[in-house]
């Protein structure tokens, strides 16, 4: 059977708080409703010598961090590993579970950053019937994508594409 709990802090405005001036229990939390911030009672320190609670900025990466790591959950064919010192996250796939598709199908835009395929990936895998412009235009002929064809120039114009034979 669930059983409820409700954790209820105790809470009420800065000046409240201060006209007052409780002595907190040791862990016990006061609220400010009207400022957001907190103190945390050591069991002997009345409220007005207590410090706010207070998180670093350089807390907030560790406990997000930390949050993530414990949100995700890693499934068959997964492994999560978690190296807090080195704030790092590294999810491995096992291919042997999880295969990936040999003929995979995309719909829409697929981008890909620059430089993760290279032309000896592709060894010719492409059909140049499958590009958008499987051709390009040099000096009025035009050339099929992994085709060839012969410019006649003169020297000077051998010259200036060369850049270095003037």
């Amino acid at each position: 059977m669930a059983v409820n709990t409700q954790l209820q802090v105790r809470r009420g405005t800065a000046s409240q708080w201060t006209s007052t001036n409780p002595t907190l229990a040791s862990g016990e939390f006061g609220y400010e409703t009207d400022t957001g911030k907190f103190e945390i009672g050591n069991g002997s320190t009345a409220w007005a010598s207590l410090s706010y609670a207070t998180l670093t900025s350089s807390d907030i990466p560790e406990l997000s961090q930390d949050a993530v790591n414990d949100a995700l959950t890693a499934g068959t064919g997964i492994t999560k590993s978690y190296n807090d010192a080195a704030n790092t996250l590294t999810l491995s796939v096992d291919t042997s579970t999880i295969a990936p598709l040999n003929s995979p199908t995309f719909t829409g835009t697929v981008s890909l950053p620059n430089n993760t395929v290279t032309n000896n990936m592709l060894a010719g895998s492409i059909d140049n019937n499958k590009l958008a412009n499987s051709s390009l235009t040099i000096n009025g002929s035009a050339v099929s994508l992994g085709g060839s064809t012969t410019i006649q120039a003169g020297p000077d114009e051998i010259a200036v594409i060369m850049g270095a034979l003037i």
